[in-house]
């Protein structure tokens, strides 16, 4: 596939990440491949104005050949993004496997039960002490060991609760890895000053005293824009799995109903805003991605704002925090940035 065609496969899933729609391959690739393309072209001129055109009018077809043209022009001058980019639409092919002989099962590459015996590459456990119920057991060990080695160890871990689609989900439980989800000020756009830095804490601690079940670490940093005196507060939660963060996030949403319009971001999302002076509005977004759910909540002083001009900045500093929690839970340094 050249460029150009990878181009014109590309536009239509960031367009369906932006407006929800569904794809042929389905809403969770689309939201990578959308992440990806903000992550490459969040760092040109001709890039930030393509998506954000995009963002404002994702059914403009001007909008799209502008992306369209953005877009070539990275996979044109950057062959690793376009490996990167090709490669979430192609499954891998397996590798040719060796004949199994009678009796065995094969449990991943190279690793085997046969008998009494499990063989995890150069490792044997036997399984002839306690019968089948102790051999069902000995595999479900050997699928999570294996399960471990590909998340990263103690970075991440699959279990049932983390399974969607299929596959294992991440979950953070480094209290780093939390943070470098947060924003820093290299992230919120130029000339935004630090109100409180980043932060992170273990469950049962402040700020995450009265924490939902399943939370691991809370994380919070706070950003003003001294031209408006508009300020942002980014907070993350780092759940166990991803039915703690369903549950945590649906608890949320059932007390913060919608009220605004957001683009679908991560699995689930939502924004409502409230107001309080004539002069005094605030906007906020939740939104889960697997097993971290965060939030924006973005303060507007400015008396000449309006809601929804506060919502659209809104949007973008959420995705740019959905971009970050994304790109942790695929054992990346978190580098999305946020463009207003």
């Amino acid at each position: 596939m050249d460029t150009a065609g990878l181009a014109s496969a590309v536009v239509p899933l960031v367009v369906a990440a932006v407006t929800g729609a569904g794809t042929a391959i389905g809403t969770e690739t689309a939201q990578l491949v959308s992440g990806l393309v903000r992550e490459r072209l969040g760092g040109s001129e001709q890039g930030r104005a393509a998506l954000t055109g995009l963002d404002r009018a994702p059914d403009d077809s001007t909008a799209a050949e502008r992306l369209h043209a953005a877009l070539r022009d990275a996979l044109d001058t950057d062959p690793e993004f376009a490996r990167r980019l090709l490669s979430l639409f192609q499954a891998p092919s397996p590798p040719p496997q060796p004949p199994v002989p009678p009796g065995s099962v094969v449990i991943g590459d190279g690793n085997r039960l046969r008998g009494s015996h499990i063989s995890l590459g150069p490792l044997t456990i036997s399984t002839t002490r306690g019968g089948p119920g102790a051999l069902v057991a000995l595999a479900a060990l050997v699928l999570a060991v294996v399960a471990l080695a590909v998340y990263g160890g103690v970075r991440a871990v699959g279990v049932d609760d983390s399974l969607t689609g299929g596959r294992l989900r991440p979950v953070l439980k480094d209290r780093d890895v939390v943070k470098s989800v947060l924003p820093g000020l290299d992230a919120v756009p130029g000339g935004w000053t630090e109100e409180s830095g980043a932060k992170v804490v273990e469950a049962g601690t402040s700020p995450c005293q009265g924490d939902p079940p399943g939370v691991l670490f809370c994380g919070e940093a706070a950003y003003k824009d001294p031209s408006t005196n508009n300020v942002a507060e980014f907070d993350v939660y780092a759940f166990s799995g991803v039915g703690a963060a369903k549950s945590a996030y649906q608890s949320i949403r059932k007390e913060t109903p919608p009220s605004m319009a957001l683009p679908a971001l991560g699995d689930e999302s939502h924004a409502f805003g409230s107001r309080g002076s004539s002069s005094d509005k605030t906007v906020m977004s939740v939104v889960r991605f697997g097993s971290v759910v965060a939030g924006v909540t973005y303060r507007i002083e400015a008396v000449d704002w309006t809601e929804a001009f506060g919502g659209d900045h809104l949007e973008n500093l959420t995705r740019m925090l959905v971009d970050r929690a994304r790109q942790a839970c695929e054992g990346r340094a978190p580098t999305a940035r946020a463009v207003l």
